[in-house]
């Protein structure tokens, strides 16, 4: 190739990259981002409350309603589900809702933005329908006081009654959630910093539900047992019985209760056994963490870490309102 050949050659690759770097440039500028989810309200029947959202480079926002299946309607369809219920978008990318009824408990709201080519969704946010925050207040209130005063060890969580990882985070907040959709949202506590790149940024500390309208706890986070809510609503718990001993259940909520689901368990120790964990189908008893040959399968421990990460994965933390 002759030089002048070549020089060309050069500009026109640097003309090509100059405008691919353009065109990047001003999509990005361009592409929809949520900048604010909206936030799950807790109203009595008839009452009004509202919710916001925002995104950048948005042109248009659509609410939309979702119902306790998963359906999802227009303001107009959902009004005529709900009789008596006002919804109406207003300026601020604010949705107004008012006289609330006791058929819209448990439905959420999303916002859908629409830009250039592209749009997103918010993560929905739901609403209750009864004084399910006022059942809770004396579980808020005891964390308040708890993340004021400090807690430095065991015995200070006790006599508080709350996690005893309450002052482990920068952040302490709380979300309200139907994780088995009973109608009845439960209380759930989390720690948290605002650094992502933190290896544990974020963890749930107690979990509570009502029963005759009083708030109940399912379970907590403690010393080598540590909690995680994951996107299917499930509970990871993830626990140890030493440096010998790991274990991963997952569970279902059931009204105030915890139902197993399956088990992942390791014994380094047992020579017998070998490095193996092993998954159950049903949780008869603790005794079966100490007699791994009962249990339904083992998986060479090796071949364990794609099995866990497809849970790890799922691990997430609600939108929350902050307990100061």
């Amino acid at each position: 190739m002759s030089l002048k050949k070549k020089i060309l050659s050069a500009f026109a690759m640097i003309f090509a990259i100059g405008t691919l770097f353009s065109y990047t440039v001003a999509f990005a500028d361009t592409v929809v981002v949520i900048t604010k989810n909206p936030t799950s309200e807790s109203v009595t029947v008839g009452g009004k409350t509202w919710f916001i959202a925002h995104a950048d480079n948005a042109l248009s926002l659509t609410w939309e309603i979702i119902d306790p299946n998963g359906y999802v309607y227009s303001l107009a369809d959902a009004i005529a589900l709900n009789p008596g219920l006002g919804l109406q978008a207003l300026e601020g990318d604010t949705l107004a809702v008012s006289n609330v009824p006791l058929s819209f408990n448990g439905w959420g709201i999303q916002a859908r933005f629409d830009g250039q080519g592209n749009s997103a969704t918010t993560s929905p946010a739901y609403i209750y329908v009864g004084d399910f925050l006022g059942a809770y207040s004396s579980i808020i209130e005891k964390y308040k006081i708890a993340r004021t005063v400090g807690i430095h060890n065991y015995m200070d969580s006790e006599n508080y009654d709350v996690c005893e990882f309450t002052s482990s985070y920068g952040n302490l907040g709380y979300a309200l959630k139907d994780l088995d959709k009973n109608g009845i949202p439960e209380l759930l506590i989390f720690g948290y910093e605002t650094d992502p790149a933190l290896s544990e940024h974020h963890q749930l500390l107690d979990l509570y539900s009502l029963f005759n309208n009083s708030p109940v706890r399912i379970c907590e986070s403690a010393n080598r047992s540590n909690l995680n809510l994951l996107s299917d609503n499930r509970i990871y718990w993830r626990s140890s019985g030493g440096a010998s001993i790991a274990i991963h259940d997952f569970y279902n909520v059931n009204g105030t209760e915890l139902q197993f689901i399956e088990r992942y368990f390791s014994y380094y120790d047992s020579e017998q056994f070998g490095h193996y964990f092993y998954h159950m189908s049903a949780d008869y008893n603790d005794f079966l963490t100490w007699h791994p040959e009962l249990y339904d399968g083992r998986i060479p421990i090796e071949e364990f870490t794609p099995v866990l990460d497809q849970y790890m994965v799922k691990i997430w933390m609600p939108q929350l309102t902050s307990i100061s």
